[in-house]
């Protein structure tokens, strides 16, 4: 109830001494860990994220990892630990650029909860790409291969321009495939548009801040792969003249 609270609380010198309260009441609480480290500098926050975890873990019990592995989500209780998983994934990705280490964590929440109520998938594709684990990434689209979002689409796109490169004819069926699932994303990925300075808070599908998220999530894997930019360009002009760049 503490947490509900903190969550909702706009003032966050408030928001944190709710948060410290849920600790001196439990200091199992996954949740007021994962709230904490927020607050803390960057270097430190992998400390306070790891403690998360680890309260996660004792919170649960080593039973629940066994009788509720493949739908982890789908009971509260396990929520607090697979947010705190998530969060530490996220540093060890976007803080420490330890992407070996952020890869096993987003594996491992998917084998809890195949059914990944948190999108994991979806930083973890294109984080394979970067790594060149093409093969991982082709298996784990394949297990999501009925997703029908802008970061699957152009994720597709990709694996078939590093399998294929860029005279076959599989890579350019699949960027039409691609345009008719969101028809915005090449031009951020191009170059054509800005990124805003902010995020879209939220995204409905085939929508330019679903291009906006997606191509923030998958330029990185765009990118690294040698000619990939161009040849989406080129083909963007060729498939759309009016989408041409100026």
């Amino acid at each position: 109830m503490l947490m509900f609270e903190a969550w909702e609380e706009p003032n966050d010198n408030k928001a944190i001494t709710l948060a410290k309260k849920a600790l001196k009441l439990s200091e199992d609480c996954a949740d007021a860990h994962s709230f904490l480290a927020e607050y803390v500098a960057p270097n430190r926050r992998r400390d306070v994220l790891e403690k998360a975890v680890l309260a996660g873990e004792r919170a649960l019990g080593e039973e629940a990892f066994e009788s509720m592995r493949g739908e982890f989500w789908g009971w509260l209780e396990t929520r607090p630990y697979m947010r705190a998983l998530e969060a530490l994934g996220s540093w060890y990705e976007n803080i420490a650029y330890d992407f070996d280490e952020a890869v096993s964590l987003y594996r491992k929440m998917l084998d809890l909860n195949p059914n990944d109520n948190q999108g994991v998938r979806y930083g973890l594709l294109p984080l394979l790409i970067v790594q060149g684990r093409d093969e991982e990434a082709e298996s784990l689209y394949k297990q999501y291969d009925e997703d029908a979002s802008a970061i699957w689409a152009y994720s597709r796109v990709l694996l078939d321009f590093r399998k294929h490169g860029r005279k076959g004819s599989v890579a350019t069926a699949s960027v039409r495939d691609a345009l008719k699932i969101n028809p915005y994303t090449p031009d951020y990925l191009i170059g054509k548009k800005n990124m805003p300075d902010e995020l879209p808070p939220y995204y409905s599908h085939g929508s330019e801040d679903e291009a906006i998220l997606c191509a923030d999530t998958c330029r990185m894997a765009w990118g690294v792969t040698p000619g990939a930019i161009s040849w989406l360009r080129e083909n963007i002009q060729i498939i759309n003249p009016c989408n041409m760049v100026d």
